[in-house]
């Protein structure tokens, strides 16, 4: 690749033109990738990514469902979070959609064990009591 660049320079600089024609050097393509941005020259190499890529993770929705069916009033909030957050990333809002993706987790979870106490409460009390 140095070969390369050094074989290009030396036609330029002899006035034989570049590798891409006659192009003056704002028109000719760029090799960069606009999701990845290298960094060349300082002593480590920098990598950039874009955030175009963000995974979506269907946990938080499944929490929530889950949820719902132990305790349904906090279930039911997770799921709208829940919702709202898919809604965000999809236009790629992302940290909106991390903020309420949280959310959505803290009450799915919240509502998964408020309804796993009150069903083993319930079920300890009926065979004690009886």
């Amino acid at each position: 690749m140095a070969q390369l660049n050094k074989t290009s320079q030396h036609h330029v600089d002899q006035g034989l033109g570049s590798d891409f024609g006659d192009l003056p050097p704002s028109n000719q393509p760029s090799n960069s990738n606009p999701q990845i941005i290298i960094q060349q020259g300082s002593p480590m190499t920098q990598f950039n990514i874009e955030r175009d890529s963000v995974p979506w993770s269907w946990g938080s929705l499944i929490t929530a469902m889950v949820s719902t069916l132990c305790c349904f009033l906090l279930g039911s909030v997770a799921t709208v979070m829940a919702i709202l957050s898919y809604v965000d990333h999809s236009t790629k809002q992302f940290e909106r959609s991390q903020a309420k993706k949280s959310v959505a987790y803290g009450l799915g979870i919240a509502g998964i064990v408020i309804g796993t106490i009150i069903v083993v409460t319930t079920i300890v009390l009926t065979y004690t009591l009886y």
